[in-house]
């Protein structure tokens, strides 16, 4: 398998950054007792949403 530094350096670049913001997020009272996937799927349904109310010309929610 090839790989390159540049992609692997990028995707480590991520995954820091990423584990940083769930990090500030849990010190947050409202996600304090959330696990690090129950912040993903917040934030992923969340963004869902907003994609279905941007469809149905709903402004609601700013992410």
């Amino acid at each position: 398998m090839n790989t390159k530094k540049k992609p692997i350096y990028n995707w480590a670049n991520l995954s820091v950054f990423m584990l940083n913001i769930s990090h500030g997020l849990r010190k947050n009272d409202e996600f304090k007792e959330m696990s690090l996937l129950d912040l993903k799927t917040h934030y992923h349904g969340m963004k869902f949403l907003n994609e279905v109310f941007i469809k149905i010309r709903i402004t609601f929610l700013k992410i």
